[in-house]
Parts: structure tokens; sequence; C-alpha cells
């Protein structure tokens, strides 16, 4: 199931950088969260296809043509895959270049996304999937 996952995940990210908002909720689970970045002013937990799709359309206004690249998988195991991905492009309003690396753990129930988060520190991704100690 592992591999079915990592695909799943590929087409995710190739979905967001077509703007394909439609085929990107199709891969979460009606019940699925994505958790923003911490460091995003007002973060939250965005759950359920409404909200969803309200995240992937903001952040779609903000960096119109932006690419994520699946650049690493760093961990493929049951339920559970990390990985970098590569975020480039540039805002929409300023034209300020965009060419960040972002690591994110990503939770499947029955091939469906049930919780995306991610990070700019691969060890805390790592870290939230295979705790130490």
């Amino acid at each position: 199931m592992s591999q079915e996952n990592v695909e799943t995940v590929r087409r995710a990210f190739d979905a967001l950088s077509r703007g394909d908002v439609e085929a990107f909720i199709a891969l979460h689970h009606a019940e699925g969260q994505i958790h923003e970045l911490a460091e995003v002013p007002d973060h939250r937990v965005y759950r359920g296809h409404d909200e969803i799709r309200q995240w992937v359309e903001a952040g779609l206004q903000i960096f119109p043509g932006v690419q994520w690249t699946l650049e690493e998988v760093l961990h493929d195991a049951d339920d559970r895959v990390v990985v970098r991905t590569g975020f480039r492009g540039q805002g929409g309003g300023s034209g300020v270049p965009v060419d960040q690396t972002v690591f994110h753990l990503i939770e499947f129930d029955d091939g469906l996304v049930v919780r995306a988060q991610a990070w700019f520190d691969r060890e805390q991704a790592l870290e939230a999937v295979v705790p130490s100690g």
C-alpha cells in the first residue's frame, strides 16, 4: 500500500501545480485535515473538503502558477509518507520569486489523505512520523 500512497502524494502535488482544485480534493478523505505551516501568519487547520478547497483556492490566488515538485521520499511505511518538495514560482501581487523546500507528513486511510502537515525543517517532519528516544 505504501507505494500507492507515494503515487497519491505525487498526484496531489501535480494537481496543485496544474491548479486543479477538484483533482486535489478528490485525493482527500471527506474529513481530511491540512495543517498549515506554523510560520504562516494566523496558521490554522483546514478540515473537510470545503475548508481544504478554501485553502487551495487562497494559495492559488497568492501564488498563481506555483510549481510543486516531489523531490525525495524520506519515509513511506504503513499509512504515512514523508516527502521533501520544492515550491517554486512567484507571488501573484508582488512578483517576488519563491524557491522553498518544504517537508510534508501525509497520513492515509483507505488510500485517501486524512492528514497533511508541513515543515521547513527536515528533522521536524521526520520526528513527527518516527519519534526519537
